[in-house]
């Protein structure tokens, strides 16, 4: 990747590229002495100071990031990319409304922005808005209709409806694109534990199956399938 302005002197080039190197390698701290060099020399340049937020980011400052992302926005206010980050940034902080108005923007902006309706799914599901958090899911799935995470996401957020057999569904595709997902496994087998139509001899199968494939992780899994009243499933989603 090189220096985005075209008469860049060599050397700022190259610690551009040296910044951007160690940010890849999570060498954070690093890479922002590197990118505060080149603010230094050319202040204001906002492709830095994004990577420099996304550096901040990472690093749990989220302060400092929600200002960079501002920066960046004041200038480029349909930034999606940079709006989403200080959506993220701000649900960090507890800052909820605020991120809510984030992701909103950016959805006036593109409407199928999948990263802004999954993490905002995310979000809602959090605040206890399981009926939120399913349309913003299932609006990404039309986007990005094969990603795991967001299928196993709103399988979690089915199931926080009371809808164990949709959950069952989403658990199930969710696997179907990726099989080695030991936490969607279990959660579905939770699930399962909560369809009327799943006979004992059915979940029996379904844990010996689940036991079988996993054998060598499960020495320090640390929660169980069995149905208990504060078990929720562990697997909505994360902020990408």
């Amino acid at each position: 990747m090189s220096f985005p302005t075209r008469k860049a002197p060599d050397h700022i080039t190259a610690l551009f590229m040296q910044a951007n190197a160690l940010a890849a390698r999570a060498q954070y701290r690093e890479a922002l002495k590197s990118y505060d060099k080149i603010l230094a020399k050319v202040p204001g340049h906002l492709d830095v100071i994004n990577n420099r937020a996304n550096c901040f980011s990472a690093l749990g400052q989220y302060e400092h990031a929600i200002t960079s992302y501002g920066t960046i926005l004041a200038a480029r206010p349909n930034d999606i990319r940079a709006r989403t980050n200080r959506a993220s940034a701000l649900k960090q902080l507890r800052r909820f409304d605020e991120a809510l108005l984030d992701y909103d923007r950016v959805l006036k902006i593109d409407p199928n922005y999948s990263d802004a309706l999954y993490n905002r799914g995310n979000m809602l599901a959090d605040l206890g808005r399981p009926k939120e958090a399913v349309e913003s899911y299932r609006r990404a799935l039309v986007c990005n209709p094969d990603d795991p995470a967001i299928h196993a996401a709103l399988a979690s957020a089915l199931f926080d409806l009371r809808l164990p057999r949709e959950a069952v569904e989403s658990y199930r595709r969710a696997l179907e694109i990726k099989p080695d997902e030991l936490n969607v496994h279990s959660d579905l087998i939770f699930a399962l534990n909560f369809v009327p139509e799943m006979t004992d001899e059915s979940l029996q199968a379904e844990r010996a199956a689940w036991g079988s494939r996993f054998d060598g992780l499960l020495k320090g899994f640390k929660h169980t399938n069995e149905p208990r009243p504060d078990r929720r499933p562990q697997t909505a989603g994360g902020i990408r």
